[in-house]
């Protein structure tokens, strides 16, 4: 494991890049403490346990993680409640103590579910989170708690199809229109438009549903030119 392997670099470590970090659901023990530690980058990271990561990086500005549970949860709904548990436990852990939030972190980078699992209850001033976040109801669910723990300034993904903009009522547009979303200044939105919208017009598909929101939008719509 990075914290204690590393602990003799503690004091002037300033940034790591690190894959297939098996973090196991016990950590080994260690009082590591890297003041100094800027940028961290995981990838293939089995098992984020938030806390421990605050208290090893406390000064955390930038943070780029890709769990072991990136991609493929959406067609398995028997792994969605461990998703979930995982959540939590990570959000009661920083509840517990509140020296386990990160008071720094300027940016996030991952997909949608990376940063559900890690749950970091601290305002993330950029977040962009690679990959699709798909129109299934488990995305959105992790879309809803995502945003209000980040409370994004400027906020970065891409969508598939138009079902994933939804309305004011369900959908993308409806999480843009929560308390979450007030401090949010710029959007960068892709949607993968899909066969069954090319009957739908594109500024009703795209343009009507977002115009009242109030901030930047670069709106890049992506199309699907195979053969009907």
């Amino acid at each position: 494991h990075p914290v204690p392997f590393l602990a003799s670099h503690k004091s002037s470590l300033e940034e790591l890049t690190c894959a297939a970090w098996y973090a196991l659901e016990v950590l080994p023990a260690s009082n590591a403490v890297y003041p100094n530690m800027r940028r961290l980058s995981v990838e293939n990271l089995d098992w984020p346990l938030t806390a421990p990561l605050v208290t090893a990086y406390p000064n955390l500005s930038k943070l780029h993680l890709q769990t072991a549970y990136y991609s493929g949860y959406q067609e398995h709904p028997r792994e969605w409640d461990a998703l979930r548990v995982l959540h939590n436990s990570n959000l009661n852990s920083q509840l517990q103590d509140p020296a386990s939030i990160w008071p720094l972190l300027q940016s996030f980078t991952g997909t949608l579910v990376d940063l559900y699992l890690l749950a970091p209850r601290c305002r993330i001033p950029y977040v962009d989170l690679i990959g699709e976040v798909s129109s299934k109801d488990i995305d959105l669910e992790l879309l809803a708690a995502v945003l209000p723990l980040a409370r994004p300034t400027h906020l970065k993904l891409a969508g598939e199809g138009a079902i994933f903009l939804g309305d004011e009522e369900r959908g993308f547009v409806a999480a843009l229109g929560s308390p979450a979303c007030t401090e949010l200044r710029t959007l960068e939105l892709e949607v993968y438009l899909l066969k069954e919208d090319r009957e739908i017009a594109l500024d009703e598909l795209l343009v009507r549903p977002l115009v009242h929101l109030a901030y930047l939008l670069t709106l890049t719509p992506i199309f699907d030119l195979s053969p009907p």
